[in-house]
């Protein structure tokens, strides 16, 4: 996934996904990344999926590393294809 906001633009991998966020793991960390800041996405959902979607967060809370990002911004088709690979990745 790509991820821009202020005083960063990268590209990493996420720990984890849900419809409401993602969770990312920073190696380098960012030294710009403060909680609250507004962040802009680009996600390459994996297989089944194996679509990118643009989503507009919001940075809710940092450790160490790791940093979780509130979706504020998803579209309703986006917002499906991330819960079609959620429900895959976690079947009930």
């Amino acid at each position: 996934m790509h991820i821009n906001g202020e005083n960063f633009l990268d590209i990493l991998e996420a720990l984890d996904i849900s419809v409401g966020g993602i969770g990312i793991s920073v190696p380098h960390m960012f030294d710009g990344c403060k909680i609250e800041n507004d962040v802009s996405l680009v996600i390459t959902i994996p297989f089944p999926v194996m679509k990118s979607i643009a989503v507009a967060g919001k940075v809710k809370h940092i450790k160490g590393k790791d940093f979780g990002v509130t979706f504020v911004s998803i579209k309703g088709i986006d917002k499906k294809l991330v819960e079609e690979y959620v429900v895959y990745r976690h079947p009930k």
